[in-house]
């Protein structure tokens, strides 16, 4: 056994997950927080109120969280509540519960270890309609200095499809199912690694299958 190529190896590994830190609060927190700045601006212009951004870390050291042990650090970008209809009826000569939605979430989490950053969204979820799964990976990063100005555009895009097609006050279920679809096969490639055209062929290969299997669902013989 070479202990020299070990050495060497756990050096480079804790080398490598220093810089990621430090990427993470010099890179990565200042791009989103513009870039969600910038686009809750464009979202007012257009009469809708814009998300709001909250770093763990941030929270922690105001107090307002408190943590066991150093858990690394993570952004949501976050659209809060919404009210949501029901037909439900209260007990007697009471008014009926108001139920609301929680709307879709973009996080951003960094291990503490390795510095790895993967990047998640969160369905809509309400009493009334849960998501078949409570989160998806849309993308990751083995330094945060890889995360760039277009593929924030398209997460935050990512970000505004998902609340829209798969909140229970805007859209039918078929458009949030091929949506979830996507999103399962997206999330599959990411998670086997794969990049470029062979990342992107596993993509397709994930979309299709997973399409096949909806349309097999939805057009059952009764």
């Amino acid at each position: 056994m070479n202990i020299g190529k070990i050495t060497s190896k756990a050096d480079r590994a804790a080398l490598e997950s220093r810089f990621a830190r430090i990427n993470w609060s010099a890179h990565l927190v200042p791009l989103v927080r513009n870039a969600v700045d910038e686009f809750g601006k464009q979202l007012e212009t257009e009469g809708h109120r814009g998300p709001h951004l909250s770093l763990l870390s941030e929270a922690v050291s105001r107090g307002d969280v408190t943590t066991s042990g150093h858990l690394g650090d993570s952004i949501t970008v976050q659209f809060g509540v919404r009210p949501i209809g029901t037909n439900a009826l209260g007990p007697a000569g009471k008014r009926p519960p108001i139920l609301v939605e929680e709307r879709a979430a973009l996080v951003f989490s960094q291990a503490a270890a390795s510095g790895v950053v993967i990047v998640l969204i969160y369905p809509p979820s309400s009493p009334a309609s849960n998501p078949t799964q409570p989160h998806y990976v849309v993308d990751s990063f083995q330094n945060p200095a890889g995360l760039t100005r277009a593929r924030m555009r398209r997460l935050l895009h990512d970000l505004v499809e998902v609340d829209h097609c798969c909140s229970t006050q805007t859209s039918p279920p078929a458009v949030c199912g091929k949506l979830m679809v996507k999103l399962e096969a997206r999330a599959a490639a990411v998670q086997s690694g794969s990049a470029g055209l062979f990342g992107y062929a596993k993509y397709l290969w994930y979309l299709i299958r997973g399409l096949w299997f909806l349309y097999r669902a939805t057009h059952a013989s009764p």
